[in-house]
């Protein structure tokens, strides 16, 4: 699987006459920032589309250790897996952004899916995405170590764009060491070390607190990648 295709930040996409539709056929809600949507064992009773904003689906475990299985952007649909299979929600829901849904009832869910191609196939692709996402996570933590899975997500976010010194590239993103021990499934003690680890052995540089992959490191690792893959 070709992992510079693979994130777990779903990108915007926009559709207008899926929009059009989901919205004559459900109410629309705004939530705040860190507005907690669903929780574990919630029943849902409803599918939710994202009109503005992000949201982040992880699971917990009972000492608190938190795993992230996507953000997803406007356009997305969320709820459809429980809707589908008729269980109870297994993931915890929130905004990440602040954030407006428009949320469709379940009734109206299977209306639109007995009467509406456009619809079905949203509900299609959504569930597609997100599994042959979690397909690959699952990969990760069950074959890579943490110290591989770190180096893997620096390298989905590595701007080929720009270089920076003649020889760098900068990573486009800023998470802490907290939130990318939830993105990778780890603590973030563990996350620190092996950052320290990382940084001594030149797979990074850290210049005003953004990381950056060096061009030959990231050339190496690509093509190590590939062959892998």
């Amino acid at each position: 699987m070709d992992i510079k295709n693979i994130s777990l930040v779903f990108p915007e996409i926009y559709d207008k006459a899926l929009e059009t539709l989901i919205r004559q056929h459900s109410y629309e809600k705004f939530y705040k920032k860190n507005a907690i949507l669903t929780h574990p064992g919630d029943n849902l009773n409803y599918i939710y589309y994202i009109k503005r904003g992000k949201t982040k689906h992880y699971m917990s475990n009972d000492e608190g250790l938190e795993k992230t299985l996507y953000i997803l952007n406007s356009g997305w649909l969320f709820g459809e897996m429980a809707h589908a299979l008729g269980y109870k929600t297994g993931v915890f829901s929130i905004a990440a952004t602040d954030l407006t849904l428009y949320i469709i009832h379940s009734k109206t869910v299977d209306k639109l899916l007995n009467e509406s191609l456009l619809f079905q196939n949203a509900i299609i692709h959504c569930l597609s995405h997100k599994i042959s996402t979690l397909r690959y996570e699952i990969e990760n933590l069950t074959f890579n170590s943490v110290k591989d899975r770190i180096k893997r997500l620096f390298f989905m976010f590595v701007n080929t764009e720009h270089i920076l010194d003649g020889e760098w590239y900068e990573l486009n993103f800023n998470y802490t060491h907290h939130e990318i021990g939830v993105l990778i499934g780890s603590a973030r003690v563990t996350v620190s070390k092996t950052i320290n680890i990382l940084y001594n052995e030149g797979f990074i540089r850290i210049v005003n607190r953004k990381y950056q992959m060096h061009v030959k490191v990231y050339r190496d690792y690509f093509k190590k990648m590939q062959t892998n893959n």
